[in-house]
């Protein structure tokens, strides 16, 4: 009767040993899983803040031309930017409001980065893809704003 219960007990510790591993590797995968979600959201928002600072550059260069120059027909600075941040696409938003920012906004990753821009030509609201994009100012609308390229 007492090897019958060595046996139960070498099975069951066995079985507790087993269950505890799994248990131990599944709290790891899950915890590995959320830790490369946060990494990629990171990389994503610091894509986004280099895309928006570099634009927000060429807004300031383009208001800069306009107000060092009396008669300025016409300014563009055409930019090529990437049209994916992590594989995620993104769309550029510029919010004419008081306090005029770029506002980039990535499809799948619910991430959203917005930059503020100092100006004195007035801008106008509009938003584009990702990819080619353009900085213009007319004349006869005296605005700055985003174009497709």
């Amino acid at each position: 009767m007492t090897d019958d219960e060595r046996a139960v007990s070498i099975t069951l510790n066995y079985v507790l040993a087993i269950a505890i591993s799994a248990v131990l590797v599944t709290g790891l995968l899950i915890a590995g899983a959320n830790f490369v979600g946060d990494q990629q959201e990171s990389v994503v928002r610091n894509e986004l803040s280099v895309v928006g600072q570099r634009l927000a550059a060429d807004l300031e260069r383009v208001d800069r031309m306009v107000a060092a120059g009396d008669d300025v027909d016409a300014a563009r600075i055409n930019r090529s930017l990437p049209t994916a941040a992590v594989g995620e696409r993104y769309d550029i938003e510029l919010d004419a409001s008081p306090e005029p920012e770029l506002v980039l906004t990535a499809d799948g990753a619910d991430v959203s980065v917005s930059v503020t821009i100092s100006n004195r030509t007035p801008l106008a609201d509009s938003s584009v893809g990702s990819g080619s994009v353009a900085v213009v100012y007319d004349q006869p609308s005296g605005v700055i704003a985003l174009d497709e390229s």
